[in-house]
């Protein structure tokens, strides 16, 4: 696949093993929302998870296109990533189709999603989730994500 010029830098600040996304973050503006939403729906999963951290690190509505694909792929790795992603969104609860993603994401099938879509609850206080939330503190078939299902809610009583 042929990318485009600012496709192959933004490949290039995430090539590494172990990126540290807030310096690459700064390096990024307004103009790189396409470019990283396309990296998410084209790139092999190593540069699309980390394109998808970027994007929830930049925190905005321009976010939730590759977000919100990744959340609704069939990968397991796209969809925790994306659940991971929204954590790092700043003002998640003005944003209406993130808190839409968490919906479909704390129902996911994988036990690894749902757990990243509680933390995100749990980080950014949505108390909206309060009844979904202690639905799965009771009925939810894992173990661990009644656990911390539990303990989420009870943050957010607190």
């Amino acid at each position: 696949m042929r990318y485009t010029k600012a496709a192959s830098r933004i490949i290039t600040l995430l090539s590494s093993d172990d990126p540290d996304f807030s310096s690459i973050v700064q390096q990024l503006s307004d103009d790189d929302y396409p470019t990283l939403n396309e990296l998410v729906k084209h790139s092999a999963p190593h540069i699309a998870t980390k394109a998808l951290i970027c994007l929830g690190l930049l925190g905005s509505e321009k976010s939730l296109d590759g977000i919100s694909f990744a959340a609704k792929s069939k990968n397991p790795v796209l969809r925790l990533t994306a659940a991971q992603a929204l954590s790092e969104i700043k003002n998640i609860n003005q944003l209406p189709g993130a808190i839409q993603l968490i919906m479909a994401l704390i129902v996911d099938e994988d036990v690894g999603v749902r757990k990243f879509a509680l933390r995100t609850i749990e980080l950014s206080r949505m108390s909206d989730f309060k009844k979904k939330i202690d639905q799965m503190r009771c009925n939810d078939p894992n173990e661990h994500v009644r656990k911390l299902s539990q303990d989420v809610f009870g943050k957010l009583e607190g």
